[in-house]
């Protein structure tokens, strides 16, 4: 046989999904060229459905989707694009709370907020330089007052919600840079929640041990969790068969879903994890939300149970983590809610675009203040 079965699960669809490692030839030493390293079964049958290359480039419509689905995962770069996937989202996590503050409203006693006055002092310091033709003496021209602070007196004696509530809306009438700032701040408020969660579960998917589980266990209940290191198959042992390890693996789910008193809907997933010298069993159970996520891990020679992932109902970090994975695959109320975040994708689209668009309109403004000040100086001398 030219390959050796690596691991194997069950779709919501019914099919089977087998991956394989190719053997190494003999004679070359190098391992043999399959042209696939998955296989597509009827779960029911075991007929074969089809063979699928996951690896690199695709290279048609079978393997086009495989390559997306990696894409979206690490930038079809592995570990690396992991980590700058997870970094991305962390700059977005952060910044999802640096946008909610700049949207709040100045506060009541008519004093500007802490941007504004960082705001305010820069463009003092940038300010143009006038410059008399008689004499060396010069002037520093105080930057305008914004409406909002021409507003302060006025709005003294409106109420918090009044004063931020312009921040909610789009002024349709006005000028279309108003517009895009307006698209680009009520948007974001609007979608705030949304955009916080995908965010945060990303870092979760890229950085868990790294970020997202230290700073979730500031907040909520994970247990002790003991990662295996990997480890060289012992040279006498022998691990089980498929066949025992699937009958093995259900044992022990029955044991656990007598234990924590949840029921199994029906099984997902049996993996061979050589290097941690276990197998993984998931299957589908009323702990779940959304997705199967029920699951035990057994020693790969003798069956002997390691620990076993509940993913709600008794350690909240692994509730809220569940939430957050349903809620970002989209798992969760249907088609409704994928509908939703498909126009959520649409909407992060016009965010980052109107953005940008102010970014580049404040940078022209700064190019254009220090082109101003240059000129100033040099009819100076």
């Amino acid at each position: 046989m030219l390959y050796r079965r690596k691991r194997f699960g069950i779709t919501p669809s019914g099919t089977a999904l087998i991956w394989f490692d190719p053997r190494v030839d003999p004679a070359t030493g190098q391992p043999y060229e399959l042209g696939f390293d998955q296989l597509v079964l009827d779960a029911g049958t075991g007929t074969e459905l089809g063979r699928l290359a996951t690896g690199g480039l695709p290279t048609g419509l079978d393997n086009l989707m495989p390559f997306i689905y990696r894409l979206h995962m690490n930038l079809a770069l592995g570990p690396v694009g992991s980590w700058i996937l997870g970094i991305t989202a962390l700059v977005w996590t952060i910044d999802c709370f640096v946008a909610f503050y700049l949207t709040l409203p100045a506060r009541r006693s008519g004093s500007l907020s802490l941007w504004e006055r960082v705001r305010v002092k820069a463009r003092a310091v940038k300010g143009i330089f006038h410059f008399h033709k008689s004499g060396a003496i010069f002037h520093s021209l105080a930057p305008a007052r914004s409406q909002r602070e021409r507003g302060n007196r006025t709005s003294a004696d409106r109420s918090f919600w009044q004063r931020w509530k312009p921040a909610w809306k789009v002024k349709w009438t006005a000028s279309g840079y108003r517009i895009n700032f307006d698209l680009h701040r009520a948007g974001g408020l609007w979608l705030w929640i949304m955009l916080l969660v995908f965010a945060w579960s990303s870092v979760g998917f890229n950085l868990h041990q790294e970020v997202y589980q230290p700073v979730m266990g500031l907040f909520f209940d994970f247990p002790t969790e003991n990662e295996p290191a990997e480890r060289e198959p012992l040279p006498n042992a022998v691990p089980l068969g498929w066949i025992e390890a699937q009958a093995t693996a259900e044992r022990l789910m029955r044991e656990q879903a007598e234990r924590y008193g949840f029921t199994i809907e029906k099984p997902v997933a049996l993996y061979r994890q050589p290097e941690r010298a276990r197998y993984h069993y998931r299957v589908k159970s009323s702990l779940d939300v959304g997705y199967a996520a029920t699951a035990v891990h057994f020693d790969l020679y003798s069956g002997r149970l390691l620990d076993v992932y509940l993913p709600t109902g008794h350690h909240s970090g692994h509730t809220a983590t569940t939430w957050l994975s349903a809620l970002h695959e989209a798992k969760v109320f249907g088609l409704p809610y994928r509908i939703f975040v498909c126009l959520l994708g649409l909407a992060i689209v016009m965010l980052s675009v109107t953005g940008v668009v102010i970014w580049l309109r404040k940078r022209r403004a700064r190019r254009l203040r220090s082109k101003s000040t240059d000129v100033a100086w040099t009819n100076a001398r």
